[in-house]
């Protein structure tokens, strides 16, 4: 319901030169990026930065179940959902571990146990944090979140105990050493990808300075994320997905 004047009104609060970070990736000297940055924003006058809003979200009490109608999807969708830890704390970096093995098809084994052993979904897969890349802003709620899509017919109850079954797994044992092993490899690569193409370094480090804290952490967030251990997993599932309610959207 946002008009015109309510965008603008939000753009001219919060788009300042002291509310923003920019990033210059390439054959450049600080020198010349301080000129630059002098030329093309110096002239824009700093304002008051407006307070940030308060997105804690108290726990929940129980499992809350909500269904949505929607005349214009094509296909069902069943998801799950739980409160994560604070991007600090090395049960954030467990879950990123554990979301990466439950995500894609071949060696995922949600997708194993719900479409190629349990024929009740299409597709199904793992998103933390949700809907964000790593860089998510420190201190912000976030979202362990399973997506499945189901067969037609499928009950809703019928996947969420199945997905469940997946967790409790994890929660119990912990990846496999495969597992563990795949996993880190794809998620050391993606970060030096990211690093290599010069427009998705500058996205990179504008975006974890903007979001996260100082850039020289962003190192050591992967050795962090490299260092985590089987048994870290199947601790942080067990405090954040089993010992935790769910929010469950069909």
């Amino acid at each position: 319901d946002a008009k015109l004047a309510d965008v603008q009104a939000f753009y001219n609060e919060h788009y300042l030169p002291n509310n923003a970070v920019a990033a210059l990736a390439g054959d450049i000297t600080l020198e010349r990026a301080q000129a630059l940055m002098s030329r093309y924003f110096g002239p824009i006058p700093a304002k008051p930065v407006p307070p940030r809003p308060d997105l804690s979200e108290a726990p929940m009490a129980a499992d809350a179940v909500t269904r949505v109608e929607d005349p214009h999807a094509k296909t069902p969708r069943v998801m799950i959902a739980w409160h994560g830890p604070a991007r600090d704390s090395r049960d954030f970096w467990a879950l990123t571990i554990l979301s990466d093995i439950l995500s894609g098809q071949d060696n995922n084994p949600l997708y194993q146990e719900l479409v190629l052993k349990g024929a009740s979904a299409l597709g199904a897969g793992s998103n933390f944090p949700w809907w964000t890349s790593h860089n998510m802003r420190r201190g912000n709620p976030d979202l362990f979140g399973l997506i499945m899509t189901p067969v037609a017919d499928t009950a809703c109850t019928t996947l969420v105990d199945q997905a469940q079954r997946v967790i409790e797994r994890f929660a119990a044992s912990g990846p496999t050493d495969s597992e563990l092993a795949r996993v880190k490899a794809g998620v050391e690569r993606q970060w030096i990808e990211q690093m290599d193409f010069l427009p998705d370094r500058a996205q990179l480090l504008s975006t974890y300075a903007a979001l996260v804290g100082p850039i020289e952490n962003l190192w050591q967030d992967l050795v962090t994320v490299l260092s985590v251990t089987s048994q870290e997993v199947a601790a942080a599932a067990q405090r954040w997905l089993i010992a935790r309610p769910r929010a469950i959207i069909e």
